[in-house]
């Protein structure tokens, strides 16, 4: 199922290019939350030895200096685990933390 992490950040939509002012155009458009970030969410209660993975958002946010638009952007960050098979682990080489192959 898909999910969205809790939005902690003003409505991302319907402001006047530039500002950080909603709606103060001739349309009458109520500021909304239009730009979104869903992750796909395996059920809590699922087997361990079935799941593959488990996704955690860590963060969760617009960024309000971006100006250039009617829309603000929305970024977020996820903490993903692999619940691999013993055979795949083996295979795959160790990375120091924090490094990207």
């Amino acid at each position: 199922q898909f999910r969205e992490p809790r939005i902690a950040f003003g409505p991302t939509y319907k402001l006047d290019v530039g500002t950080l002012k909603y709606a103060s155009g001739g349309k009458a458009r109520v500021p909304s939350w239009t730009d979104r970030i869903l992750y796909w969410a395996v059920d809590e209660g699922a087997d361990s030895e079935v799941q593959t993975w488990k996704i955690v958002p860590r963060s969760y946010t617009w960024i309000p200096k971006l100006l250039i638009s009617d829309h603000l952007p929305v970024v977020a960050q996820f903490e993903v685990a692999l619940n691999l098979p013993a055979a795949v682990r083996a295979s795959v080489k160790q990375l120091p933390a924090g490094k990207v192959a």
